[in-house]
Protein backbone atom coordinates (compact mmCIF):
# COMPACT_ATOMS: atom_id res chain seq x y z
CA UNK A 1 0.00 0.00 0.00
CA UNK A 2 1.36 3.49 -1.25
CA UNK A 3 1.92 5.95 1.61
CA UNK A 4 1.11 9.44 0.09
CA UNK A 5 3.44 12.68 1.75
CA UNK A 6 1.52 16.13 2.52
CA UNK A 7 3.60 17.51 -0.65
CA UNK A 8 2.76 14.45 -2.78
CA UNK A 9 -0.93 14.82 -1.83
CA UNK A 10 -0.80 18.77 -2.53
CA UNK A 11 1.42 18.43 -5.63
CA UNK A 12 -1.48 15.56 -7.35
CA UNK A 13 -4.39 18.64 -6.47
CA UNK A 14 -2.68 21.33 -7.85
CA UNK A 15 -1.41 18.79 -11.17
CA UNK A 16 -5.07 17.91 -11.22
CA UNK A 17 -6.84 21.19 -11.22
CA UNK A 18 -4.20 22.74 -13.56
CA UNK A 19 -5.33 20.15 -15.80
CA UNK A 20 -9.00 21.54 -15.76
CA UNK A 21 -7.84 24.83 -16.27
CA UNK A 22 -7.67 23.76 -20.17
CA UNK A 23 -10.49 25.23 -22.29
CA UNK A 24 -13.25 22.82 -23.63
CA UNK A 25 -15.22 22.93 -25.97
CA UNK A 26 -18.75 22.95 -24.97
CA UNK A 27 -20.45 24.62 -21.91
CA UNK A 28 -21.01 21.33 -20.26
CA UNK A 29 -17.81 20.24 -20.45
CA UNK A 30 -16.76 23.20 -18.45
CA UNK A 31 -19.00 22.86 -16.18
CA UNK A 32 -18.21 19.17 -15.33
CA UNK A 33 -14.42 20.99 -14.93
CA UNK A 34 -15.85 23.29 -12.87
CA UNK A 35 -17.53 21.08 -10.33
CA UNK A 36 -14.31 18.27 -10.66
CA UNK A 37 -11.46 21.05 -9.71
CA UNK A 38 -14.13 22.59 -6.67
CA UNK A 39 -14.17 18.74 -5.60
CA UNK A 40 -10.65 17.83 -6.00
CA UNK A 41 -10.00 21.07 -3.67
CA UNK A 42 -12.66 19.86 -1.17
CA UNK A 43 -10.74 15.92 -1.04
CA UNK A 44 -7.43 18.02 -0.42
CA UNK A 45 -8.58 19.69 2.38
CA UNK A 46 -10.36 17.17 3.84
CA UNK A 47 -7.54 14.81 3.90
CA UNK A 48 -4.69 17.54 4.91
CA UNK A 49 -6.80 19.06 7.71
CA UNK A 50 -4.40 19.63 10.39
CA UNK A 51 -1.63 19.20 8.05
CA UNK A 52 -2.01 21.96 5.66
CA UNK A 53 0.82 24.63 4.77
CA UNK A 54 0.38 28.49 5.07
CA UNK A 55 -1.20 29.57 1.93
CA UNK A 56 -1.86 26.29 0.10
CA UNK A 57 -5.10 26.10 1.08
CA UNK A 58 -5.91 29.97 -0.81
CA UNK A 59 -3.08 28.70 -3.45
CA UNK A 60 -5.48 25.88 -4.60
CA UNK A 61 -8.30 27.53 -4.16
CA UNK A 62 -7.52 30.78 -6.41
CA UNK A 63 -7.06 27.81 -9.30
CA UNK A 64 -10.08 26.47 -8.58
CA UNK A 65 -11.82 30.05 -9.01
CA UNK A 66 -9.68 30.24 -12.51
CA UNK A 67 -11.43 27.28 -13.66
CA UNK A 68 -14.90 28.55 -12.37
CA UNK A 69 -14.72 31.79 -14.12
Amino acid sequence: MKTWTYTELTDEAERTIKEYMRPTANEVDTRIRQQRAVGVWLYWSRVTTCYQADGDPERLWAMVEKVCK
